[in-house]
């Protein structure tokens, strides 16, 4: 398991987590269809509304938004997940212009991302 924590600041010097586990595989996949998607899981401690975004290759991809004391599952897309791709999250707050972004990290096809907005 590869665990992340990220000092952020904005959010009232909020504290963004975001955690990587890696599913165990029997053999590899021979084809793409076969593979298991990246999920990323967001836990919203806040009293804000978050949108939630992926950015790879500099493109930004909406995943959803997320209630403030609620918590979402995402699938990525399989388009944007490769072998071994970097990515940073990028979490909007709706009503104001906060903006927080992870740390790039590798995310593989089957991988399980946990991002913590705190209070």
């Amino acid at each position: 398991m590869n665990a992340r924590f990220l000092a952020l600041g904005g959010l009232g010097g909020a504290l963004l987590a975001a955690a990587c586990s890696h599913a165990a595989r029997s053999a590899p996949p021979t084809n793409p269809t076969t593979e298991a998607a990246a999920t990323v899981k967001v836990v919203n401690d806040n009293v804000l509304d978050m949108n939630v975004f992926v950015v790879s290759s500099g493109q930004r991809f909406r995943l959803g938004s997320v209630n403030g004391g609620h918590t979402e599952v995402f699938t990525l897309p399989r388009a944007i997940v490769h072998y071994s791709t970097q990515l940073v999250f990028e979490i909007r707050s709706i009503g104001n212009a906060s903006v927080e972004t992870t740390e790039t990290m590798s995310v593989s096809p089957g991988d399980q991302i946990t991002l913590l907005i705190p209070p």
